[in-house]
């Protein structure tokens, strides 16, 4: 095939492929709830903000605003009771500070009433400061000033992990910058940071410091990473109670295959459950596929181009991968092998080992054909997402698991 005719091939695939989505319905297995309109929200203050990422906390929901157009961040919200009060924008001034924060990252972390974000003054970077929300009190976590633990230096920078449930009773995961050192760490409970590890350490089973964090993932005591900055300390780790092990590296072996992973990404991680993705190499080509930690070590859980249907000249390919309880949701999207073009993501879920469709795009929801999705994070149970219809509209949703 040249390449206009496995752009062809793409189109046509997706011709066919959309009338027969178009009539299907999303999971039965799951109830889907309208939390909110995907539209602008008036403020008690008279401003309007429209939602991007919003997140289901107790009875209320936060939200990161955006202008009306959708253009640029300008605080963060929530609504209780119908209506919708502030806990930090632009014209909030910094905890310490006489400055309003004139940058609030998009990036925020949520636990019950409190929520965690990176913000600066005028003339600064959004990840200057770490801060949080709490009962409607601002707080600084830390900032430019705060000395990095088991370190010497002072922070420069500082930076929160979107989309990943990193924030709990026990622990709120951040990654920090220096000059000099750079590192993953963790606001304990009682308010003291700690070193989870960072760029003086030596990598598990190596004799190369650690250069990167990557993949972080949280779950109770569990917190896993990924290292990618350098050949000799590259996998993935995980620490507990003060110790890190190796979960998985270039040595070790594909489970029922005599060659190593290439790499283990996109770790998600829960109480009773740890899945990655895989990719290792086999002659001049890459597999994908996703493998389960277990006590006996890595087993596949699923290869990826048993879900679709084949096509010459394009894969499979993970997207988002998050886990809650004993459920991982993923997405899974068609790529041209060639060019990388991609199509449309479906989403799937894996509970007791098998695997079914959760939604996709051509499905229909509340009597609307989905266009698009954006996973927002998976919490008890709880799947969130914004969602876009062909019609134009679009909301924040939420997804339940009905069990038998």
């Amino acid at each position: 095939m040249n390449g206009w005719t496995r752009a062809l091939a793409l189109t046509l695939l997706l011709f066919l492929v959309t009338p027969l989505c178009a009539k299907a319905q999303v999971s039965p297995d799951w109830k889907f709830t309208l939390l909110l309109p995907n539209e602008p929200l008036t403020t008690p203050g008279g401003e309007k903000v429209r939602p991007l990422y919003l997140f289901l906390t107790g009875n209320a929901l936060t939200f990161v605003g955006l202008e009306p157009e959708g253009i640029e961040m300008i605080g963060i919200y929530r609504i209780a009771g119908g209506s919708v009060s502030k806990i930090v924008n632009t014209r909030t001034f910094v905890p310490g500070e006489k400055e309003w924060f004139d940058r609030i990252s998009s990036d925020i972390m949520c636990h019950g009433e409190q929520v965690a974000f990176t913000g600066a003054i005028k003339g600064g970077s959004e990840g200057d400061g770490l801060y949080l929300s709490q009962k409607g009190k601002l707080s600084v976590i830390a900032d430019k000033t705060t000395i990095l633990p088991e370190s010497k230096i002072k922070a420069s920078s500082f930076v929160l992990e979107s989309g990943i449930n990193n924030f709990n009773a026990k622990h709120l995961l951040f990654t920090a910058n220096s000059y000099g050192v750079f590192g993953l760490y963790s606001r304990e409970k009682d308010g003291t940071l700690i070193r989870i590890a960072d760029s003086t350490m030596t990598a598990p089973g190596t004799s190369t410091k650690f250069r990167s964090f990557n993949d972080v993932s949280l779950s109770g005591n569990r917190i896993v990473f990924s290292d990618y900055g350098n050949k000799s300390s590259h996998g993935t780790y995980l620490y507990t109670h003060g110790k890190i092990t190796v979960l998985g590296n270039e040595n070790t072996p594909v489970p029922g295959k005599d060659i190593p992973f290439s790499q283990l990404s996109r770790i998600a991680v829960s109480e009773k459950r740890l899945i990655a993705v895989g990719t290792y190499k086999v002659e001049d080509s890459f597999c994908v596929e996703l493998y389960e930690n277990t006590p006996k070590g890595w087993v596949l859980l699923l290869d990826l181009n048993t879900l679709l249907p084949p096509y010459p000249d394009f894969k499979y390919a993970p997207g988002s991968l998050m886990v809650s309880e004993d459920i991982a949701v993923f997405t899974v999207y068609l790529y041209q092998i060639i060019t990388t073009h991609t199509s449309e993501s479906n989403l799937f879920f894996n509970r007791n080992g098998v695997t079914k469709p959760l939604l996709k795009v051509g499905d229909i929801l509340d009597g609307k054909i989905i266009e698009s999705f954006l996973l927002s994070r998976f919490n008890a149970g709880c799947l969130e997402m914004l969602i876009i219809f062909k019609d134009k509209t679009s909301g924040h949703y939420s997804a339940q698991y009905l069990p038998k």
